[in-house]
């Protein structure tokens, strides 16, 4: 990733990060509002079985999901971690957090599906919840600093968003 600045490489990240939020967010939320009004009905609504069926399938995939996400940041962490400078670190950072995001995006896609195809509520608790987890792994330059343990100068540079000491 190219940039000027650490306020530039933060305004990049987090403008990648709500374009991908965004569009399974939007979805959900015109799918829910037109299933409120009437507008939708579900098309396994009326059969209990499949019903319960699909929420446990996908409930796991999206658990699988969720641990894969973690697994990969984690272990690419890492590799990061033993870099020698500070832009390498960052934009691999920059890589695995895309990861990361993509990889909960995606399984939130499926809730929204399921959803649309059963209107159990279950669905939306879960689909709040992968976005909850998201804010949890937002990247700040704190939590930056935290997860390549970076020190000295590096860390100083990153919390404050200098170009130089």
């Amino acid at each position: 990733m190219k940039y000027n600045s650490l306020r530039e490489y933060f305004y990049k990240l987090h403008n990648l990060l709500y374009g991908v939020i965004l569009a399974p967010l939007l979805a959900f939320v015109v799918l829910y509002w037109q299933m409120q009004a009437g507008n939708v009905d579900g098309l396994l609504k009326q059969d209990e079985y499949l019903n319960q069926l699909l929420l446990v399938v996908l409930s796991f995939i999206v658990l699988f999901d969720w641990i894969i996400s973690l697994l990969l940041f984690n272990r690419g962490l890492k590799e990061t971690r033993t870099l020698d400078s500070l832009g390498k670190k960052l934009d691999r950072y920059y890589s695995f957090t895309l990861l990361r995001f993509a990889l909960v995006v995606s399984g939130s896609l499926g809730l929204a599906i399921g959803f649309y195809l059963t209107e159990n509520q279950l669905f939306t608790i879960l689909f709040v919840s992968g976005f909850a987890i998201l804010l949890l792994f937002w990247p700040t330059p704190s939590k930056v600093c935290n997860d390549l343990q970076l020190k000295g100068d590096e860390r100083t540079l990153v919390l404050h968003k200098k170009d130089r000491l």
